[in-house]
């Protein structure tokens, strides 16, 4: 299964998962299809602005996470 989503993430609010007070973000696909997937999945996108991009995230029929790219 595939799905394309946007995140706009600020600094600030980022920071709050990597402190362990949130473990995984919620994103709504371009399809309104409401994913949760983990925060340590997206820490190779994170710049010192925030979190910000379209991605593709593929995943199993059991929903677990395959890959994730910034598109």
């Amino acid at each position: 299964m595939r799905a394309e989503f946007e995140v706009s993430l600020p600094r600030d609010r980022l920071l709050r998962h990597y402190r362990g007070n949130a473990t995984s973000i919620v994103v709504t696909t371009t399809s309104g299809t409401t994913l949760q997937l983990p925060a340590v999945a997206f820490r190779q996108f994170v710049t010192d602005a925030g979190l910000y991009g379209h991605f593709l995230v593929e995943y199993s029929d059991r929903h677990r996470l395959k890959s994730l790219t910034r598109l």
